[in-house]
């Protein structure tokens, strides 16, 4: 091919290029609570919450990674702390579309069991003990010696006006995490739980916190300390997390464009 000639040929435009834009996958950013210097809860045989948690995690990761439509991100990979508000903003900045954040729950008592789902609320916790686990959690900073003396998260940021639908789309998505978290484990209370966790306060995306079962309960941290019960439980999240994108797709996603995509063929059936 002469010089001329190749100056002559016109670049090959791919499919992509061709497209004003591209769908974009929706972000599912998870939360392993704890980590580091912060152990969690501990087992009476035991056994860490951060490790247990870790692990969920990675098995929820892997799931999300296998669904087409689906990026998911993690707020800690290994066995280090993060400090509560630098969860919320990781999230933010790799524009996370859900979040959810899992832990094991813990009694000073053993017979307390089940698992429980809860979403933030600027109002009263839903219960005494909801307000309790909350204010533990928020102290969790302060207690490895990271944080300061109030989250600018519930000064700053909650009273966003977009914060409303955002709460009301929490309370969605906690709904079929639960739904789909009762056939792993029994659950706890009648319905999605309400605090003011710090963790679960970014305006921008709906958010729940999964406590997947009593590690202070001997039976139940047999449970935990079982694969097949963490690959059950990350399972079972990642079902409420479908259940929640097919009905609340993002915009601007191949999730959107697959939800349209199918209502516009009922339509015309």
């Amino acid at each position: 091919m002469s010089r001329a000639q190749a100056h002559t040929l016109k670049p090959v435009i791919t499919a992509t290029q061709a497209r004003p834009w591209r769908l974009r996958d929706a972000v599912v950013c998870i939360d392993p609570g704890h980590g580091g210097l912060d152990p969690g809860a501990i087992g009476h045989h035991g056994t860490y919450e951060k490790n247990v948690v870790l692990d969920i995690a990675h098995r929820l990761r892997r799931l999300v990674e296998a669904e087409t439509g689906m990026q998911p991100i993690m707020t800690r990979s290994g066995d280090e702390y993060v400090t509560l508000e630098k969860r919320v903003f990781y999230a933010q900045k790799n524009r996370a579309d859900l979040f959810v954040a899992i832990h094991a729950d813990a009694s000073p008592y053993s017979e307390p069991h089940g698992s429980s789902v809860y979403v933030f609320t600027r109002h009263g916790a839903s219960s005494e003990s909801a307000h309790v686990l909350a204010e533990s959690q928020n102290r969790l900073d302060r207690t490895v010696g990271l944080g300061g003396q109030g989250h600018s998260l519930l000064s700053e940021t909650l009273f966003d006006l977009e914060s409303h639908a955002v709460l009301a789309e929490s309370l969605i998505f906690g709904k079929h995490v639960m739904d789909n978290i009762t056939h792993v484990d029994k659950y706890r209370y009648s319905g999605v739980q309400r605090a003011a966790f710090v963790v679960l306060a970014a305006p921008s995306f709906p958010s729940t916190l999964v406590e997947t079962a009593f590690i202070s309960n001997p039976e139940q941290e047999r449970m935990l300390r079982s694969p097949a019960f963490r690959q059950r439980m990350a399972e079972s999240l990642l079902a409420g997390i479908k259940g929640y994108f097919r009905e609340h797709a993002p915009p601007g996603t191949l999730l959107a464009a697959r939800s349209d995509a199918l209502q516009s063929m009922h339509t015309h059936t």
